[in-house]
Formats: structure tokens, C-alpha cells, sequence
């Protein structure tokens, strides 16, 4: 009898499913797993802090990839409607050489009773030198002619002696300008230069063609250098002087974009600011208090 009460018993305590048995050290247990919460909390943490950084350069680059893409866009656009300009000129050039091609010049001869015969000799005028502004055209478009055979870095020798020669020639602005230009377009591409060929042309010659271009190439290298500032700056000059030009789209476009950025720049602002300061607050608190030490009479006996 006794032997079937305790095999009842048995399995009894057999059948009672396991989820429903009291755990042997709960206590134990549960501070374990509130430490792993804990540690597993900052890790999320940080692993988001990170995520967002991540995004953040992720960010940058494409920027500075697409302001690269522009530039490159751009450069390709001035040098087609630079070609097209030099084409037109060499068309101009040989339209002025025809026009002042030598003519016919009459010629006096001896006739045999005394008196001038006059008889017209082809071709005896020498030929029209190319005059001043026709020379400065000439080595402008040679200069320009370099870059075409030999590439940026054969045109920036023969554009400066251009500059040397010609000082008041009207297309020394857009010599300095293209110097700018080749400069950014060597390898590698020489920034300095390019930086000083442009603020030539935008601080020297303002009411130039190739002003408002000039000042946009400045706040674009700007930019690519981080000084944000000083590239909003010449964006506003661009719209300021140089209304309803491309650059001018250009510019208002850099301002909006930039704007919005700022904005969200200034909302994020007091966020980090609060946290930064309750992450102060707990590494103070977190800190043990340390006591001073009470100077007595014996201390100043044994310094003594």
C-alpha cells in the first residue's frame, strides 16, 4: 500500500509539465540577465550611432561626387563653346585676310613719244600686315590651339607668353581664365593655380565675359575645401552682379540646397546640446566623491 502511494506520487510530480515548475534560483538568474540587457542596450546603441555616421559620409561623398560631376560637366561645356568661338574667329580672320587681299596696282612705263603709260600689274602691292588687334587675336587663338593639339598641360606655357605679349589685349581675361581652367584640368590638377588665375579675372577684370564664370569656379574649389562660408559668399557676388547668367542658376540652386542643410543643422543643434549635457550629468554623478583631507595640528607638527 505504501509502496503504490509513493509510485503515484512519482508520477504525479512527473506529468506536471516543465514550464510550470518553480525555478531553483530566479534571483540569480534574473540579475544576470539584467546586466546582459544592459550591456546589450549600449551595444544598440552605439551600433546606430555608428549606422548613422556611416550615413552620414555617405552623405558627403555623393555630394562631392555630384559637385565633381558638375564641374567636370561644365568644363566640357566652356571648352565646346570655347571651340566654337575659336572656329568663328578663324572664320573671321580669313574673311578680313580676303577683304585686304593686294589688288591690281597700275605701273607707269616710258612711251616712246615721252609721255607715262600707265598698265596695271598684278599682283605688285605687298600684301596688308595683320594689324594690332588682328596679332593679339592671332596668339590668342594659337595659345588656345595648343591646348587642342597637345592637351592642358602643352597650352599653359603658351597661353602665359600670350599674357606677356599682349597685356592690354582684350582677351586677357579669358586667357587668365583658361589658364584657370587648364590648371584644374592637369594631372594632377594644380588647385593653387587654378585658385589665382580666377580671382585675376573676378577681382581685375569684374565686367569681363568670363567674370560671373571665374567667381563660380572659385565657390565650387571653395566648397570641395569645406570653407562652406566663403562659397556662400561668392554665390550671393554671383546673383548680386551677375544676374540671369547660367552661373547665376547655378548659384541660386548651391543657396537652396545649402539652406535646407543649415536648417536641419540648427534644429539638430540644441538635441546635441541637451545630450551632451545629460551625459555631463551622469558621468558626474557617476563619479565618487572625494573627501578632503582636515589639516590638524599634528600634520603642521610633522611637516615641520
Amino acid at each position: 500500500m505504501m509502496g503504490l502511494i509513493t509510485t503515484t506520487t512519482l508520477s504525479t510530480h512527473a506529468a506536471i509539465p516543465v514550464e510550470s515548475r518553480p525555478l531553483t534560483s530566479s534571483s540569480a538568474v534574473g540579475g544576470v540577465d539584467s546586466t546582459q540587457t544592459s550591456q546589450l542596450w549600449q551595444l544598440t546603441q552605439q551600433i546606430q550611432k555608428l549606422e548613422n555616421e556611416v550615413r552620414d559620409l555617405r552623405g558627403k561623398v555623393e555630394t562631392h561626387d555630384n559637385d565633381i560631376d558638375q564641374l567636370q560637366k561644365e568644363a566640357k561645356n566652356h571648352y565646346t563653346d570655347f571651340d566654337q568661338r575659336i572656329a568663328q574667329s578663324q572664320d573671321d580672320i580669313k574673311k578680313l585676310q580676303a577683304a585686304q587681299a593686294p589688288a591690281s596696282v597700275p605701273a607707269t612705263t616710258p612711251s616712246t613719244d615721252g609721255a607715262p603709260t600707265t598698265t596695271t600689274v598684278p599682283g605688285t602691292a605687298p600684301a596688308a600686315a595683320a594689324t594690332g588687334d588682328e596679332a593679339d587675336k592671332v596668339a590668342y587663338i594659337a595659345a588656345y590651339d595648343a591646348y587642342k593639339a597637345g592637351g592642358a598641360a602643352k597650352a599653359i606655357a603658351p597661353m602665359k607668353k600670350f599674357i606677356t605679349d599682349y597685356p592690354n589685349s582684350p582677351f586677357v581675361p579669358n586667357a587668365y581664365y583658361w589658364l584657370g581652367e587648364f590648371n584644374l584640368a592637369i594631372t594632377p590638377p594644380n588647385f593653387a593655380a587654378a585658385s589665382s588665375n580666377f580671382k585675376i579675372v573676378s577681382n581685375q577684370y569684374p565686367k569681363s565675359a568670363k567674370a560671373a564664370a571665374a567667381t563660380y569656379r572659385l565657390a565650387t574649389l571653395a566648397d570641395v575645401d569645406q570653407h562652406q562660408a566663403s562659397a556662400i559668399a561668392l554665390m550671393k557676388t554671383i546673383l548680386k552682379n551677375y544676374p540671369g547668367t547660367q552661373e547665376a542658376g547655378y548659384a541660386t540652386d548651391y543657396l537652396k540646397s545649402h539652406a535646407s542643410t543649415s536648417t536641419e543643422e540648427k534644429k539638430a543643434t540644441p538635441k546635441k546640446a541637451e545630450k551632451v549635457k545629460a551625459e555631463e550629468a551622469t558621468n558626474q554623478k557617476a563619479k565618487p566623491a572625494t573627501k578632503k583631507k582636515v589639516k590638524t595640528k599634528d600634520d603642521d607638527d610633522t611637516s615641520a
